[in-house]
């Protein structure tokens, strides 16, 4: 019996030993603007108190805390801090998440706030960030998923806000903002698809460069101009949709995808695209029905029921149901026409022409 018991209070010992060892601040201090920092053996860093975190590089390689600048883990924001500082962050390369405290009131991110925090992978922006600021999260390139909080008031995104995040695959741009500067988003490979909200009305130039993986874009109802260059270089770029009934301002390199994507306007809109500067470039091109209105949920529909694609010395077209395929040359000459159920070719020799379907497709194609 006495055996045991001996054996069972060494367990209890051990366990007690080794249960719930806590970390241990290796580190503190006070920012110029009165909040506190603590740093702790694991590399967490939790900043506390209230106002604002305005120093100028307060944890970055050059800034007052510089030799912790690599001990950097993990970064906790407190409930009361209002605002992150420029630089504050810049180049800890070691930094992989950041968390905001529930309840976060802080409503701006500086200029290269987490600049080159090339191990950052994931980050949540609170609801009540209004502004990130230019170049916030410069080449992050481990950095995957950027979530808006619901109910974001998110109106400003600096230029090259995101600029070679090249790992991120996708990003819901909140209601509410109205300009997509230069650069934002420049050379973020991973994406895939790119849908602009209806309160943005500027689009500048390079916004979009370089995202050579995108397949999709949705462009807003609301949208005015789009820069050079904006959208160039996204060699995967297959359809292109703009819910705006009046084309916005575009410079012939916008894009270079005009013989690669197809455009999707609404019916009530076609005539106008055609004969805007530019959007005329586009070789194919597909209406959206105005009663639908739906946006990319219509697109994906007319995409579902027919295709349309020139070859070679002809034209495929695919219906899931039966539709009459009529062709037409530039000039508007009927060049043929053809009942298509499932698939089939229509020859046709090189040169531009309108096939019309009795589905209420339009699509303008390039045989060469």
């Amino acid at each position: 019996m006495s055996k045991l018991r001996t054996f069972f209070t060494f367990c209890v010992a051990m366990l007690c030993s080794t249960s719930l060892v806590m970390a241990e601040t290796v580190a503190s201090g006070t920012l110029e603007t009165g909040l506190s920092w603590t740093l702790d053996d694991e590399g967490t860093l939790t900043i506390t108190g209230e106002g604002a975190m305005t120093t100028w590089g307060a944890f970055t390689s050059s800034g007052a805390n510089f030799q912790y600048t690599s001990s950097i883990k993990s970064v906790v924001i407190g409930a009361g801090v209002t605002s992150i500082g420029e630089y504050a962050f810049a180049e800890c390369y070691n930094l992989t998440n950041v968390t905001f405290e529930e309840e976060s009131v802080v409503t701006s991110i500086g200029n290269n706030a987490f600049y080159n925090c090339q191990a950052l992978e994931s980050i949540t922006i609170p609801a009540s960030v209004t502004s990130i600021g230019e170049s916030a999260f410069y080449q992050c390139y481990k950095l995957a998923t950027v979530t808006f909080e619901e109910g974001s008031a998110l109106t400003t995104i600096g230029k090259c806000a995101f600029y070679n995040c090249s790992s991120l695959t996708s990003i819901s741009i909140p209601e509410g903002v109205s300009t997509i500067a230069t650069y934002t988003f420049y050379g973020c490979y991973a994406l895939t698809s790119i849908t602009i909200p209806d309160t943005v009305t500027t689009i500048e130039s390079w916004a979009f460069g370089l995202c050579y993986n995108v397949t999709t874009l949705v462009l807003g109802s609301g949208l005015e101009s789009i820069g050079e260059y904006a959208f160039y270089n996204m060699y995967a770029l297959t359809s292109i949709t703009s819910l705006n009934t009046t084309p916005p301002t575009i410079y012939e390199t916008t894009f270079n995808s005009y013989s690669s994507a197809t455009l999707y306007v609404y019916e009530s809109a076609e005539e106008a695209y055609a004969n805007a500067d530019y959007w005329s470039n586009f070789y194919s091109s597909k209406t959206i029905s105005d009663s639908n209105n739906q946006g990319s949920t219509g697109l994906e529909a007319a995409e579902a029921s027919v295709s349309v694609k020139a070859i070679a010395g002809g034209i495929i077209v695919e219906a899931s149901e039966a539709v009459t395929a009529k062709v037409y040359s530039i000039t508007g000459a009927l060049s043929a026409e053809a009942v298509v159920e499932g698939k089939a070719t229509i020859n046709a020799a090189k040169g531009a022409y309108v096939v019309v379907l009795s589905n209420g497709t339009t699509t303008k194609v390039l045989v060469k």
